[in-house]
Formats: structure tokens, C-alpha cells, sequence
């Protein structure tokens, strides 16, 4: 695990573009603390900061170099299959010098090019240079669990694991309007735009190509598919099941101390029941607030005593919440608004101090049908979440152009014209858009924020094979939602975990904000200089009607306060804590 950055182009590089890259480094150091490197060549510079993982040797330091010297590479993630992979390699007759899953890709690569991506089983985003051909390839993993952010500039391509290696607070540059619309809807900023407008993200599944004459080629090469059949087969629970259980044995690799992040609900708690069978003494991690139905820290004790496990519970004040925000959502680099990033900055916190690795739950809503609106059939689906309606943007934004269905819009249409049924089509939007977007941007950027690297064994290859032909019947009921996932796991968690519905580390902003969050949220929204984009005088009207009873759903607020904090830091560069 790590965060890495780098600049291409024609040789040589300005002294400047090697300056970048120090800089970038340096801006990404939480992303990997035990270690950097660096590397220059004819057209390239290399920055690199390692979590040290498995085989935490110095025969891990990167920017590695292939055994034929021709390639160097810079690799975010963790390769699963890396062992049957190695012994491929050593009966093609490869020496690898380490267990290092950077160095089996890299030797993978150097054998099979781009048709590697083809055999990875993992979480990725990786850029390998030819010192031949002074190329630069990138990739992405299909799921989109790791980051890949890049500018072109003229004939240069910079890149890096996150927005803060191109943009630094108070310097952000133009916004791109559309995209603040985007996020008004969706509460995220979509990709492959960001809010400035000559940064891109790299999509999930996607690699790209960077030839020394400047040319640039995005092309996906894979993408998470599903395929519903007509009819429920009878051993359908048996190979989720078994596909669950071989992607979290396969995601226990590691020579560092591993835990789990354990909820109340069924995903975690499946989990941390399969990795229990390997590691009795895992350790799980939950938080939860001093109100009532906003703490899962209850019903997480109890999974984690019916099933042997050491369990290590937070609570967090309101106080302590805001007095963290400004710099929880400063990490992000882009507005977002999902509450449930903050609590989850508290659980990576208090997992860090413990261990270097956590399992988590994310991708089963996604994969099994895990979400309520599921249920509907209307055509204009644009995700799990939704804030402001796009024909209600005028309310609250001066700005015109641009909306979630520019993003949204084409996942959904696709999906139809696929043949897929009404529920597979929500889903597919969702795992295109949503899921990167929203869950996983929010479990990297949090987790990494501590140093913490998060694995996510729903988001297998294997498992979407078991999860991709599931009837809609198999997912959606009357009364509750994943119903051929919670029958898989009914035998290994604790009888009632198997029906709980989903809380998912709740926020109760909705009080808050009439009581303790009131006076931080009314500072926030009158001071900061967001007039070009919000509707301030609404925006305060709204806070004030709000406190005074008035009912309406409190992320229409919500979403207006993250987006002030974000302009505060990386537009007005007020670094500091709110008055």
C-alpha cells in the first residue's frame, strides 16, 4: 500500500517537474511512512511512499526496477493471486528476489505487457515506465478500489494517488461549475472529473497510455458485469458462500498485524466470521455516537463475543466531531458529504493504534442487492444517494450546466440496453458510479489518512462471479434486501445479525444541527466565500428555519456545510479550526 506520484515527458524534464514530484511525495508521506523513493530518468520522475505490508524488507522499496532493467514501476495496492502468479513466473524460468507482490507484477508486466491486468486478482492503480521506449502505462483496478488521479500539460502527464500532489489550499485554480452542480445531487464529486477542470481520475477498469511523443490513450479494459438468469439454481447459496470464503482466506496475506472493522449488520460481521477461521485472535474495531439509534457499538459487542473475537469500541461526542471536521474533510481534496466518512476517519484512528491492516465490508450492498431503492422502477435512477433533486438546484445554486445525469445517464442506459432487469440496472449505476465515488473514495482516503490499509473481500473477481447472476428475487424481498447473501452466511454469524438491516456507522448530524452543530454550521456558511456557487442568504434561511422545527431532509444542509469547509481550505487556504 502506498501513494505515489510522477511526472512524463520528453527528455530531459525541467529541474522543476523532479521539484514536483518531491513536493507530491512529501504531500502523500500518511499514504506510506515507512519508507520513500524516488527515481530519474530520461522523461520521467518517480515518487513513492510505502506501507509496508507483506515482506517488509527493503526488497520492497520502490520505484522498483524488472530484472531486464528496462521497466521501473510505482504500484498501490495489494495482488492476491501473487503467489500462484510467482510460481508461473519461476516455472517461465523468473528469479524473484522477494515476496513482494510489487515485484511479481512488475515481472508479469515485463513478460506480458497489458494483458497482465487480465490475471490480477486484487485492489490496484500501478504507472510502469519504459526506459526503451519512454512510455508510461497506468492502470486501474476494475472495481476502482485504489486511486489514480492525472493532469496532461502540454506535452507532460503528471499523475499521483491523490488530488493534493496537483492543488495546494488557497491555490485550487478555476472550478469547474458542472461538477459542483454534480456534487449537489450526489454528494460527491463524480468522475472523471473533479473540480478542476485539467485534473482527471483514471475510471475504475480503465488503463492508459502515454507515448513520448505526448499522445494519450484512456481505454477500459474491464468492468464488473452482471448478468441476473431467470430462474433461482439450488446451489447458488453454496458458491457465495464458498467464492466469500476463498476471497477473505486470500485477503488475510499480510506480515503486519490484521483486524476488522465490525458493525452491526450482516457484511462485516460474515467477514469477520470466515477471516476467524484462520485468526482466532483478529481483533475488530466499531464506533457509534452517545444517542439512541446512532451506535451500532451494542450489537457489534454481541457479534464479536458470539464469535470469540476481541472487540474495541469508540464513542464519539459532538464536540470532538467538530472540532476533527475541518481537517477530515480537508483530506478528500474535493467536496464530499457522506457523514459516514467521519465516523469512519474515528474507526480508522482507533484501528491504527492496534493494527496496520483492516477487512471491511464494502461492495455487498452493491453486488447483492443491498439498498431499499432497489425496489424502484421509475427511469431517472441516479444513484443509491441523492441530495438535491437536479430540478431543484435552482433553489439553493446560481450556477447553470451540468448534472448527475451526465454520469448517471450513461451507466443507466447502457444497463437497459443490455436487457438487464430493473434491480440489476440500479445496481449497475451504482457499481460504476456510487460505489467509486462515494464508498470507496471515502474507506481509502480515511483509512489512509491513518496509515491504515483496507481491504474490501466482496470486491473479488470471484465473488461477483457468485453475485452476478442472482434473480432479482434472490435480492430484494418485502422486508429486507441481500436475501441469498444472508442466507449464505445464516450458518457463521450469530442468528439475529443475519436479518438486522443496515446502519453502517450512523451520524446524528439530523440533532446536531439544531443543538450543538448549530452555531458551527451558521459561521461555516456565513464566512466562508462561496457566494459564486450558493445561494448563501438560502442557505442560512434554511439553517435557521431548520433549528426552529421545520422538516425537510438535514443533508439538503449538509452537503451546502461540506462544500463551504472544502472552499475555506482549498479555495480561501483558511487552514485552521472554525471559530
Amino acid at each position: 500500500m502506498c501513494g505515489f506520484s510522477g511526472v512524463a515527458g520528453p527528455a530531459p524534464l525541467a529541474a522543476a517537474e523532479e521539484t514536483w514530484v518531491r513536493e507530491a511525495t512529501r504531500l502523500l508521506a500518511h499514504r506510506g511512512p515507512d519508507d520513500e523513493g524516488r527515481y530519474t530518468g530520461e522523461g520521467v520522475v518517480l515518487g513513492f511512499r510505502r506501507l509496508a505490508i507483506v515482506d517488509p524488507s527493503p526488497a520492497g522499496h520502490q520505484p522498483m526496477t524488472s530484472a531486464s532493467g528496462r521497466y521501473r514501476i510505482v504500484f498501490n495496492g495489494e495482488i492476491y493471486n501473487a503467489p500462484a502468479l510467482a510460481r508461473e513466473l519461476a516455472d517461465a524460468g523468473v528469479t524473484l528476489k522477494s515476496a513482494c507482490d510489487t515485484e511479481v507484477l512488475l515481472e508479469l508486466f515485463a513478460a506480458h505487457g497489458p494483458a497482465c491486468l487480465d490475471r490480477l486478482r486484487g485492489m490496484f492503480a500501478f504507472a510502469v515506465w519504459d526506459t526503451r521506449d519512454r512510455t508510461l502505462f497506468a492502470a486501474r483496478d476494475p472495481f476502482g478500489i485504489k486511486p489514480f488521479l492525472y493532469q496532461p500539460d502540454g506535452g507532460l502527464l503528471r499523475f499521483a494517488s491523490e488530488k493534493k500532489a496537483f492543488t495546494r489550499p488557497g491555490a485550487h485554480g478555476p472550478v469547474d461549475t458542472a461538477a459542483v452542480r454534480r456534487y449537489l445531487t450526489l454528494q460527491f464529486v463524480p468522475g472523471p472529473g473533479t473540480l478542476s477542470p485539467s485534473i482527471r481520475v483514471l475510471p475504475p477498469g480503465h488503463h492508459l497510455a502515454f507515448g513520448a511523443d505526448g499522445g494519450l490513450r484512456v481505454r477500459r479494459y474491464a468492468e464488473p458485469v452482471l448478468r441476473p438468469e431467470t430462474r433461482a439454481e439450488p446451489d447458488r447459496v453454496r458458491r457465495i458462500r464458498d467464492a466469500l470464503a476463498d476471497s477473505v482466506a486470500a485477503h488475510l496475506r499480510s506480515d503486519v498485524p490484521l483486524g476488522s472493522f465490525l458493525s452491526g449488520g450482516v457484511d462485516s460481521a460474515a467477514v469477520c466470521a470466515l477471516a476467524a477461521a484462520h485468526r482466532g485472535d483478529l481483533q475488530t474495531f466499531t464506533v457509534g455516537f452517545g444517542r439512541d439509534g446512532y451506535s451500532e457499538i451494542e450489537h457489534a459487542l454481541a457479534t464479536a463475543d458470539a464469535l470469540g473475537l476481541k472487540a474495541n469500541p469508540y464513542v464519539i461526542g459532538a464536540d470532538e466531531f467538530a472540532a476533527h471536521l475541518p481537517g477530515i474533510l480537508a483530506r478528500f481534496d474535493e467536496p464530499f458529504a457522506d457523514a459516514a466518512a467521519v465516523a469512519l476517519w474515528f474507526l480508522a484512528r482507533e484501528a491504527r493504534k492496534q493494527v496496520k491492516v483492516v477487512l471491511s465490508g464494502e461492495g455487498a450492498d452493491e453486488l447483492f442487492g443491498g439498498y431499499h431503492v432497489y425496489r424502484g422502477t421509475g427511469p431517472g435512477y441516479l444513484g443509491a444517494d441523492q441530495v438535491y433533486a437536479p430540478a431543484d438546484l435552482a433553489s439553493i445554486t446560481p450556477l447553470t450546466g451540468g448534472s448527475a445525469e451526465d454520469v448517471a445517464g450513461p451507466l443507466r442506459r447502457r444497463a437497459v440496453a443490455a436487457g438487464l432487469d430493473p434491480v440489476a440496472v440500479r445496481q449497475s449505476v451504482d457499481l460504476g458510479l456510487w460505489l467509486p465515488g462515494d464508498i470507496l473514495t471515502k474507506a481509502d482516503r480515511m483509512t489512509m489518512a491513518h496509515g491504515l490499509e483496507l481491504r474490501v473481500p466482496f470486491l473479488d473477481r470471484r465473488v461477483l462471479a457468485a453475485a452476478a447472476p442472482l434473480t432479482p428475487a434472490e435480492k430484494i424481498g418485502p422486508d429486507t434486501t441481500k436475501l441469498a447473501l444472508r442466507e449464505a452466511v445464516a450458518e457463521l454469524v450469530p442468528p439475529a445479525v443475519a436479518g438486522r438491516a443496515k446502519l453502517g456507522f450512523p451520524v446524528p448530524i439530523r440533532f446536531w444541527l439544531r443543538d450543538e452543530l448549530y452555531d458551527f454550521a451558521e459561521t461555516v456558511l456565513g464566512e466562508a466565500q462561496i457566494g459564486a456557487y450558493v445561494r448563501r442568504d438560502a442557505a442560512l434561511t434554511m439553517l435557521r428555519d431548520y433549528r426552529r422545527g421545520a422538516d425537510f431532509d438535514w443533508r439538503r444542509l449538509w452537503v451546502l456545510i461540506c462544500f463551504a469547509l472544502w472552499h475555506r481550505h482549498h479555495v480561501e487556504g483558511v487552514t485552521g479550526p472554525v471559530r
